[in-house]
């Protein structure tokens, strides 16, 4: 939490406003939740862990997100885009909601906006990744509510990505385990562009891959093919514990 408040104090120690916040915070442990021994090695899933990978770009006109720079008509600050070592420093629920509670009265002086990096595992039961899906599901509803708490005075924009061609993703470590070669994906640096300029156009929500869009009308009018479609990435792989970070 402490660390939360340093990244945005020094924020608006350098600029002297605070008008945007993007966080991306996010560890994934994989694992089928039958073949976990001791549950409490996921609890940082949803609560704290020593591993915290946040990022934040304030500027006076928002031009850069998730880890690229892109150019715009003022400089963009990236305060953090490092693993913070340490026990007690939350992820994927509490690293996102502790950087918006210190955000919050500075945003509300510039009508400034939140850019959020949730998931389309919000809403997909992708397997081996029970509690971070519940993470992210919880990251959505949160942030809705606030969206509803705050009024017009903070702009929120969910994003909530699908297949994106990460290091991660890609790696053995992941691929290994889960199988996503027959969905087809998106570069981290087209999504990176498409959730700046949605943020820009002030959109409530962005999904990348855009055709992610049609499972959550397939989760509501038939989701047991939902539920299939989603079992086809464990076909040929073993079930065992890994951790991507």
């Amino acid at each position: 939490m402490e660390d939360c408040k340093w990244f945005i104090d020094k924020a608006v120690d350098y600029f002297g406003r605070l008008d945007h916040l993007a966080s991306n915070a996010a560890i994934v442990k994989l694992s089928m939740f039958e073949d976990i021994n001791q549950i409490s090695e996921f609890a940082p899933t949803m609560s704290h862990w020593h591993g915290l990978n946040l990022n934040f770009f304030i500027s006076h006109s928002f031009s850069g997100i998730c880890g690229r720079i892109f150019p715009g008509p003022r400089a963009v600050l990236s305060l953090v885009e490092s693993t913070i070592d340490g026990h007690g420093t939350c992820t994927n629920f509490w690293g996102s909601a502790y950087g918006t509670h210190f955000a919050v009265p500075y945003l509300r002086k510039s009508k400034g906006k939140i850019i959020v990096i949730a998931s389309v595992a919000g809403w997909m039961p992708l397997p081996k990744t029970c509690f971070y899906n519940a993470a992210k599901a919880a990251l959505i509803s949160f942030y809705e509510t606030l969206r509803v708490e705050f009024g017009s005075d903070i702009g929120i924009t969910i994003v909530t990505p699908g297949l994106i061609k990460t290091d991660m993703v890609l790696g053995e470590a992941y691929t290994s385990e889960i199988q996503m070669g027959f969905l087809p994906g998106e570069s981290a640096r087209g999504c990176a562009k498409a959730i700046v300029a949605s943020a820009c156009r002030g959109d409530r929500y962005l999904t990348e891959p855009s055709w992610y869009r049609r499972t959550l009308l397939l989760k509501m009018l038939c989701p047991e093919l939902l539920d299939w479609l989603c079992r086809l990435t464990l076909v040929g792989r073993p079930r065992s514990s890994k951790k991507t970070s």
